[in-house]
C-alpha cells in the first residue's frame, strides 16, 4: 500500500526512539535489579517491553508500506547508560517520554491533515503508553521530594 512519504519518516523516526527508549530502559532496569531494588526494576522492565511492543507495531506499519524499520538514524545517546543512582535515571527518562509524546502528537497531526486513520489510530494506542510512563516518572519524582530517596528506595525493595 502506498502512503505519503512524510508518514514514512516520521514513523521510522519513531521506531528509532523507540528502541533507543527501550535500550535505556533495559540498562535502568540491569542497575537498579543489581542493586537489590526489584518493584522498581520491575516497573523499568514493563516500561522497556511497552517501547519494544510500540517499536513492533511502527515496523509493522511501515512493513504494510513497503519500508523497512531502521533502527539507527546516526546518532547515539551518549548519556545512556550513565545514569546512575534512582534520580539520574528518573531526570534521564522524563525528558525523553516528553519528547516522545511531542512527537507522537505531530505524527497524529500529520496523519489527520493526510487522511490516514489506521495510522493515527495506532500512534494514538502508543501515544498512551507513553503518557502512562511520565505519569509513572512524575508520581516516582514526586514520591521522592516527599519522602526522600532513601525512603523512597527502601518502598523498592
Amino acid at each position: 500500500m502506498k502512503t505519503n512519504p512524510k508518514i514514512v519518516v516520521a514513523l521510522q523516526g519513531l521506531y528509532f526512539d523507540e528502541r533507543m527508549a527501550e535500550n535505556q530502559y533495559l540498562s535502568h532496569y540491569a542497575v537498579v535489579f543489581n542493586s537489590g531494588l526489584p518493584v522498581l526494576a520491575a516497573q523499568m522492565k514493563e516500561r522497556a517491553a511497552d517501547e519494544a511492543k510500540h517499536a513492533e507495531r511502527l515496523a509493522g506499519r511501515l512493513a504494510f508500506f513497503g519500508f523497512p524499520a531502521n533502527a539507527y538514524s546516526g546518532k547515539i545517546d551518549e548519556k545512556l547508560g550513565s545514569e546512575m543512582g534512582i534520580e539520574p535515571m528518573l531526570d534521564a527518562e522524563l525528558p525523553k517520554e516528553l519528547d516522545a509524546i511531542a512527537k507522537y502528537n505531530a505524527a497524529i497531526s500529520l496523519c489527520v491533515e493526510l487522511n490516514d486513520n489506521d495510522t493515527r489510530d495506532l500512534l494514538v494506542s502508543n501515544l498512551k503508553d507513553e503518557t502512562d510512563h511520565v505519569h509513572e516518572i512524575e508520581t516516582a519524582q514526586g514520591l521522592i521530594e516527599l519522602i526522600g530517596v532513601d525512603n523512597f528506595a527502601q518502598a523498592m525493595m
